[in-house]
């Protein structure tokens, strides 16, 4: 696998970080929709350089951004919204209920033995709108690759269900490759 574009974290354990950000992870037609649906508060979990979190605080809604490598974080566009947060070492939970969390080719780089703990953030909104890495998609840091039907799984065992025909709608929106895979979940 080629590795060039992706930047040598401080602690290896933590994988995806693409200096400049990855154009695939940048879905604003999926933002925007959110947005026109009434979303007003995200949590945007593996924010990277903040560029989603910055899409939404610019249109006006309650962001937190949370980031795990230091190189992202240090050379986040709105760092004043983000935490820097290690899921293999805790959970992270919010004080308040977010409209939604938003998580963009994030989950692959967590070990399984560590979802409890993001999925502990995830709760802390009343939707989720995530994209997955697909079974044996190659990436730095790919330790979590799963079916669609694993991630409905695990979501919907933290009290959300999912809705096929509102993600169906979400993947004919864009057409980067990452919103092939988006899922969406509601309370």
């Amino acid at each position: 696998m080629d590795t060039t574009n992706y930047a040598v974290e401080q602690f290896p354990h933590l994988g995806g970080y693409i200096p400049g950000g990855d154009n695939h992870t940048y879905i604003s037609e999926i933002w925007d929709w959110m947005i026109s649906q009434g979303v007003r508060s995200v949590i945007d979990v593996g924010c990277g350089e903040g560029y989603s979190t910055k899409y939404f605080h610019d249109r006006g809604c309650k962001v937190l951004g949370i980031e795990g490598g230091i190189n992202a974080y240090n050379n986040n566009v709105i760092k004043e919204h983000i935490v820097l947060h290690d899921y293999t070492q805790a959970e992270y939970i919010t004080d308040t209920v977010y409209d939604a969390v938003w998580s963009c080719e994030f989950v692959e780089h967590v070990e399984e033995k560590y979802m409890l703990n993001f999925l502990a953030t995830f709760k802390c909104a009343n939707k989720i709108i995530m994209t997955h890495a697909d079974v044996g998609q190659e990436g730095y840091h790919h330790v979590n690759c799963q079916s669609e039907q694993y991630w409905i799984d695990k979501i919907q065992n933290i009290g959300f269900q999912y809705n096929r025909d509102i993600s169906n709608y979400l993947r004919s929106l864009s057409n980067k490759a990452h919103a092939r895979r988006i899922l969406y979940f509601a309370k």
